[in-house]
């Protein structure tokens, strides 16, 4: 086999290795694990993050690894982009049944139920998604064998609040959320929908949340 063959399958080999790194790249399950990385990575936070309001009672009883800073980036991934995305949605059943891992992967909803009753609450709103705030409904805590649950209310512009359940996990997960979203399973009147605080925080420790918006 002579030099120039060697180097002909050499180049070859490598333009293989490189087509299949940019395949995997490009694959939604690569997008959506580099996605988690950065939500479940504490030292990393982008300006105009929401900063989510009234988490006093929460972190006072729940003990795991997810801090506020985990929790500002989660919901506001979850506020920002996977509603106004959900809100479009045609056909659930057709959504699901084509994005179920994604969707699992990202707020841990596992069950098409569920997921159709989450949307159909979230299709209730306006087409209008600037936020204004979001908060840790009061009295809403609870702790669990595996993990933390609260309500977390979400108030857009020229909307009515909407309120999901979100589940702290104890630990960090890797490869999937580690803050779980479903449809609230109270009533929804229990909770305080006049928050009409004006306050703007630009913090985003437990102890000064307000829940408003970053700029």
């Amino acid at each position: 086999m002579n030099l120039k063959k060697v180097i002909r399958n050499i180049i070859i080999f490598l333009l293989i290795i490189l087509v299949i790194g940019i395949v995997y790249l490009l694959l939604p399950s690569s997008q959506v694990k580099s996605k988690l990385n950065y939500l479940n990575d504490e030292s990393k936070f982008n300006e105009g993050t929401i900063t989510v309001g009234n988490v006093y009672e929460l972190y006072s009883i729940y003990k795991g690894d997810i801090n506020s800073v985990i929790l500002d980036k989660s919901v506001d991934f979850f506020a920002k982009e996977l509603i106004p995305e959900y809100y479009k949605i045609e056909n659930i059943d057709s959504y699901y049944n084509q994005n179920y891992e994604l969707i699992e992967m990202y707020i841990g909803i596992t069950s098409k139920e569920e997921f159709s009753e989450l949307v159909n609450k979230i299709k209730t709103l306006n087409n209008d998604f600037n936020i204004e705030y979001c908060n840790i409904e009061e009295k809403s805590s609870k702790n669990l064998i595996d993990g933390t649950t609260a309500v977390l209310s979400i108030q857009y512009e020229n909307n009515e609040k909407i309120f999901v359940t979100i589940k702290f996990k104890n630990s960090i997960e890797n490869d999937s959320t580690s803050i779980i979203y479903s449809p609230v399973v109270k009533n929804e009147e229990m909770y305080d929908t006049s928050n009409t605080s004006l306050d703007i925080d630009t913090t985003s420790n437990s102890e000064n949340h307000t829940g408003r918006v970053t700029n």
